[in-house]
């Protein structure tokens, strides 16, 4: 007899319950009340010695500062291939206009890109899509199914591409943008003692760690220079 899904669903909260327990567990009592470690949040102002290269922006949100590292790995990807690159944190708003192309990398946060890149790109959507442009989401949701596979299925890549919705929905012009999806991280030290205890929970997920692979991330973002409106714009 097949399974109801009230207690498939039932039977998933119990584990989850337990996995959540367990995580707390990890370093003994009272792990899950240390210190919070501080997030560090990269950036690297454009270059003024190299005025004659085309100006990338690389511009990401962030909460614990992974999405900042992956973002510091995509300028260096850039400057490879003959842009000069600018790693900005969303929250200094730099203006679009002064650049020739921008990357736009957020991370996740209740399957939906983090509001403050939502808002700058719905601010800044007609100077963004004038220009060629990519987004970059990084998640542990890709974390997770790359754990099965070792490339996206198309099923699955259409299934992180809805944690683009909010963004899309704001800024529609961005529609048609190359897009990728890197794994992410999470480590326990960088969450306060409440999210330690209720992550698992609330994202339905016992996985953490550090997955982020800076040579796969080296050679999806020069997938993305390699498209047509990069190519061209070069």
């Amino acid at each position: 007899m097949k399974e109801h899904p009230k207690n498939i669903t039932r039977r998933k909260a119990v584990k989850l319950g337990v996995g959540a327990l367990g995580i707390t567990a990890i370093g003994g009592i009272g792990w899950q009340f240390r210190s919070t470690k501080p997030a560090v949040f990269p950036t690297q102002a454009l270059s003024p010695m190299v005025p004659q290269k085309q100006r990338l922006l690389v511009i990401y949100a962030s909460m614990m500062g992974s999405t900042g590292d992956q973002a510091v790995i995509v300028a260096e990807t850039a400057r490879a291939a003959g842009f000069a690159a600018q790693v900005s944190k969303v929250d200094e708003a730099p203006d679009p206009r002064n650049f020739d192309s921008i990357v736009l990398m957020s991370a996740i946060r209740g399957s939906a890109w983090l509001d403050e890149m939502v808002d700058y790109a719905a601010g800044y959507e007609k100077e963004i899509a004038a220009r060629p442009h990519a987004l970059l989401q990084c998640s542990m949701t890709c974390a997770g199914l790359l754990q099965s596979a070792p490339e996206l299925s198309n099923e699955n890549r259409a299934y992180l591409r809805k944690d683009m919705d909010s963004l899309l929905t704001a800024a529609p012009s961005l529609e048609k943008a190359p897009y990728d999806f890197l794994a992410g991280r999470l480590d326990f030290d960088y969450l306060t003692p409440v999210l330690r205890f209720g992550y698992p929970i609330v994202s339905k997920s016992l996985l953490y760690g550090d997955f982020r692979d800076p040579v796969r991330t080296r050679k999806q973002f020069d997938t993305i220079l390699a498209t047509p409106a990069f190519r061209s714009f070069k």
